[in-house]
Order: C-alpha cells, then sequence, then structure tokens
C-alpha cells in the first residue's frame, strides 16, 4: 500500500475493505489495518463467522507473544457447537442473526475499554456473511450504530465484504457508514483507497 494511502487511511475510524481473503492484496490489507503502527499496547476484537482457531490462523500471529487482550465474538447459530481453549484468548458466541445481541457484546467491550489505556484493533468478518442472516435495512442500521460507536471510543475497526457477492446498489448502500472504503482490485493488485474527507 503506497504511503498515502496509509496516511488517508490512519484518520479512520472505520473502514471497509472491500475484497476476499481469498486474494492476497485483502489479506495484506487485512494485515495492515489489524496491526496498524502504535507505540500503546493494542487489544484486538475479531466479529467473525470463523471458529476462533481459523480467525486466529487468518491473523498469523501467536496469541502469546501479543500484547494486548485478544477477544474473538462468534458469529455462529449454535453456540453449544464453538468451543475454544486457550488462556490468552477470550471467546464468545452470538447467534449472526441477532444484531441487538452482537451489538450490546460489542458494546460492552468497548465500554470495558474506556477504562483502560489502550487502543483497540477491531476487525469485522463479514458484512457479507451478516447480509445472509437479515435484511440489507437492518444491517445498515446495525453498521450506522457501531461505527458511531467505534468512533466515539477512539477505536480502529476495518469490516470486511466481499464485492463479488453483491450488487452495486448494496455495496454503495453499505459503504455510507464508513470514513474511508478500500478496494483490493487496484492497478497491479494494490489496493485503492477513498476517504470522506
Amino acid at each position: 500500500m503506497r504511503a498515502e494511502d496509509e496516511q488517508q487511511l490512519a484518520r479512520a475510524s472505520n473502514v471497509l475493505l472491500l475484497g476476499s481473503m481469498l486474494e492476497d492484496p485483502t489479506k495484506r490489507t487485512h494485515q495492515m489495518l489489524l496491526s496498524k503502527e502504535s507505540t500503546e499496547r493494542t487489544d484486538v476484537l475479531a466479529l467473525t463467522f470463523q471458529s476462533p482457531e481459523q480467525w486466529l490462523r487468518s491473523w498469523g500471529k501467536e496469541p502469546s507473544d501479543h500484547d494486548g487482550r485478544i477477544g474473538i465474538i462468534t458469529l455462529d447459530e449454535s453456540p453449544g457447537r464453538v468451543q475454544y481453549q486457550g488462556d490468552a484468548v477470550t471467546t464468545i458466541t452470538v447467534n449472526p442473526a441477532d444484531l441487538t445481541g452482537i451489538g450490546m457484546k460489542l458494546s460492552d467491550y468497548l465500554s470495558s475499554q474506556v477504562e483502560t489505556d489502550t487502543e483497540t484493533a477491531i476487525c469485522f468478518d463479514s458484512v457479507t456473511g451478516l447480509l445472509q442472516y437479515a435484511n440489507q435495512k437492518s444491517v445498515f442500521r446495525f453498521l450506522r450504530v457501531i461505527t458511531r460507536r467505534i468512533e466515539h471510543v477512539d477505536g480502529i475497526a476495518h469490516f470486511h465484504m466481499d464485492p463479488t457477492a453483491h450488487d452495486q446498489q448494496t455495496i454503495n448502500t453499505m459503504k455510507s457508514p464508513f470514513g474511508a472504503i478500500v478496494e483490493s482490485n487496484g492497478q497491479n493488485g494494490a489496493p485503492s483507497v477513498s476517504t470522506r474527507y
């Protein structure tokens, strides 16, 4: 990613990452957004349709090597099915059709962060998955509420969305709550960045 694109992204609390995690440019951007340079300890929260083990593998870091808390909210219809053993990671499962429940768990986490001096990096994987459980209007309202909440506590979040799974109207609607949009289909595989600033 170009230095000027990174500077643009540094000012955005909420980023929509348009691309498939099967593509290397999207993976690299995901890693960069989750590991923004910071002089302070960073806590990481993932909201994901993957199991905790799968998400940690895609993150590519050893939890024990991370200087900060790691939380994973797994979005799964069968809460009893998702279990994880690991001291360095806190996990919880929420039904993906329960937007209110997801919002409450995220809000609880962010409220606990206000009392600490740590920065918070959030990965929401993915908007595409969420649209399979709730209609577009409900997901849009949900995103608008949680992006404002993240911005209010000075968190840094990126939200995955696979553009090949949606029509252009849906993508344009979902872009609205975000301060920056990163599309992994830039020239030569480099992502393109657009912001509201």
